[in-house]
C-alpha cells in the first residue's frame, strides 16, 4: 500500500455507488465524485442527478464507471429523446439534455479546458452562434455491416462499439437526407466492396454519394450511378434530386477515385456567394451556421479590408473567398489537391482571381516564405488533431492577429497556450454549436500580436 494516499481504497470492478452528477465533460459522458474525492467519469447523467452507478475500471487518479439507475429526482433540464435509437447510438448522446441547457454545458466545457491549458481565460467571451437544432445536417456518414448474405445493415455505429445501429430517420439529418436513406441501401447492395456511405445535399437540393470501398480496384461506378438514378425517379425525395456518385478506397494510397454524374457541390458561404466544393472535400455538416462562422471569421479578420491573409488548411475555400470578396489579398493552402483545384476555380468564376491564390502544400517555412511575406492575419482552420505541426512556422510569421477556428477543444487549449507563450494576447473566444445533441464544440479563437 506503499504511495497511496490515505482514504483512497481501491475498487474493485463490479462495485456499485451512489453519486451526484457534477457536471458534463468533454465527452460523451458526465463527471462525478467518489465518496473518497476521486473524479468519476459516467457514461451518462446530467448535472444535479443523483445516480447509481458500477464500476468498470480504475486509473491512476480516477474512476470510470456505468450508470445503472437514475435516482429520483431526475434533473429539470433532462427531457423524453426523439430519437428511438438514441441509448444504443454513439452519435448524439445529449439529447436527454434541453437545448438551452446543452448550450450552457458547452460553454462550460469550453471555458474549463481553456482555463485548464492556457492557465487564464479569453479577454471576452462572445455570445455563442445558435441554430436550429434539428433537421439540419446536410451531410451524414452512415457504416455498412455485412453478416453472411444477409441484408446489409446501414446506420451509425454504436456507442463504443464496431456493430452498426440500422436506422430508418435521423432527427438531425435534413428531410432530403432521410428520404435518401433507400438509396444508400441499394448501393450497398449492389456493392459489395462498399464499409462506409456518406449521404449530402448541397445548396441547391442537389443529393450526392460517397461510397468508402474496401476493394482493391475501382468498382463499375457508371453502371451503380445508372441503378441510382433509375432508383431515384421512384422515390420522394422531399424537395431533393439524386446527382452522383463518388467511389474511392479507404485507403488514399491506392491511388484511384472514381466518380460518375454531378460530383461538385454547391455551397453557399455567404449572401449571394456560393463554392464548388467536390465530394469527398470537407465541408461543415451545417451549411445555415457554416454561414454564420463564415462571417465571424471575416469580421474576425477585421473585415477582410485590404489586408495580407493566409489561409492555412483552406479547403475548397470556404473562408479565403469570402475574406477576398471582403477586400483581402488571401493566400489558401492545403494538402487536398482536389479541394485546391476547386477553390482556384471558384476563384475564376467569382472574379477573384486576382484577390485569392491557392496552392497545395504543407505549412512548414518555407512554404510560408514562398507564399507571402509579412501577413496581417493568418487564418487556422485544422482537422481535430490541431496545428501543432504547422505552429512553429506560423509564429515565425509575427501575424498581428490569429484566428483560429478548431473543431476539438483540447487541441485548440494545447495550441492557444503556445500562441500566448510566443507573445500573443487572447482577445475573443467563440462558441458555435454546428453539431447540436453532441458534446462537440466549434469554436472561434482570436489573438492578437502584443510583444
Amino acid at each position: 500500500m506503499a504511495g497511496r494516499r490515505k482514504g483512497r481504497v481501491r475498487r474493485p470492478a463490479g462495485e456499485e455507488l451512489e453519486l451526484e452528477v457534477e457536471r458534463l465533460v468533454n465527452g460523451p459522458g458526465a463527471m462525478a465524485r467518489a465518496p473518497d474525492g476521486r473524479v468519476v467519469f459516467l457514461d451518462e447523467g446530467l448535472p444535479g442527478e443523483r445516480v447509481r452507478a458500477q464500476v468498470e475500471s480504475e486509473r491512476k487518479g480516477f474512476l470510470r464507471a456505468r450508470v445503472v439507475r437514475t435516482l429520483d429526482p431526475p434533473a429539470q433540464a433532462r427531457r423524453a429523446p426523439p430519437c428511438p435509437v438514441v441509448a444504443l447510438c454513439g452519435g448524439c448522446p445529449w439529447q436527454a439534455l434541453e437545448y438551452e441547457s446543452q448550450v450552457e454545458a458547452k460553454q462550460d466545457v469550453v471555458l474549463r479546458e481553456v482555463e485548464r491549458a492556457c492557465g487564464s481565460p479569453p479577454q471576452a467571451m462572445l455570445e455563442p452562434i445558435v441554430g436550429p437544432q434539428w433537421r439540419a445536417r446536410h451531410r451524414i456518414r452512415l457504416a455498412v455491416m455485412r453478416h453472411s448474405d444477409a441484408e446489409p445493415a446501414i446506420g451509425y455505429r454504436a456507442r463504443g462499439a464496431h456493430e452498426v445501429v440500422p436506422i430508418g430517420d435521423c432527427a438531425i439529418a435534413r428531410e432530403e437526407l432521410v428520404a435518401a436513406l433507400p438509396l444508400a441501401r441499394l448501393l450497398a447492395r449492389q456493392q459489395k466492396a462498399i464499409r462506409e456511405i456518406e449521404l449530402s445535399i448541397d445548396g441547391r437540393a442537389q443529393l450526392r454519394l460517397r461510397g468508402v470501398c474496401s476493394s482493391s480496384g475501382p468498382p463499375d461506378v457508371d453502371a451503380l450511378h445508372s441503378s441510382l438514378s433509375g432508383w431515384a425517379e421512384q422515390l420522394d425525395l422531399r424537395g431533393g434530386a439524386y446527382a452522383g456518385l463518388v467511389l474511392e478506397p479507404g485507403d488514399p494510397a491506392a491511388g484511384w477515385r472514381v466518380a460518375a454524374g454531378d460530383v461538385m457541390q454547391r455551397i453557399g458561404v455567404a449572401p449571394d456567394m456560393e463554392i464548388g466544393v467536390p465530394v469527398g472535400a470537407f465541408t461543415q455538416v451545417n451549411g445555415e451556421l457554416n454561414r454564420a462562422l463564415v462571417s465571424a471569421v471575416v469580421d474576425a479578420s477585421a473585415g477582410g479590408g485590404d489586408r495580407r491573409v493566409v489561409d492555412l488548411y483552406c479547403g475548397a475555400g470556404n473562408f479565403s473567398l469570402p475574406l477576398a470578396r471582403a477586400g483581402a489579398h488571401v493566400v489558401g493552402l492545403d494538402v487536398d489537391e482536389v479541394a485546391i483545384a476547386a477553390a482556384t476555380a471558384s476563384a475564376v468564376s467569382l472574379g477573384l482571381a486576382d484577390r485569392a491564390r491557392f496552392e497545395v502544400g504543407v505549412a512548414d517555412d518555407r512554404a510560408l516564405a514562398r507564399l507571402t511575406e509579412g501577413p496581417d492575419v493568418v487564418v487556422l482552420d485544422p482537422p481535430r488533431a490541431g496545428a501543432a505541426a504547422v505552429l512553429p512556422a506560423v509564429l515565425a510569421l509575427r501575424p498581428p492577429v490569429l484566428v483560429y477556428v478548431s473543431c476539438d477543444v483540447a487541441t485548440f487549449g494545447r495550441d492557444a497556450r503556445a500562441i500566448l507563450a510566443a507573445g500573443w494576447s487572447f482577445s475573443s473566444l467563440r462558441l458555435i454549436d454546428l453539431t447540436p445533441q453532441t458534446y462537440r464544440a466549434e469554436v472561434l479563437g482570436v489573438f492578437r500580436l502584443t510583444w
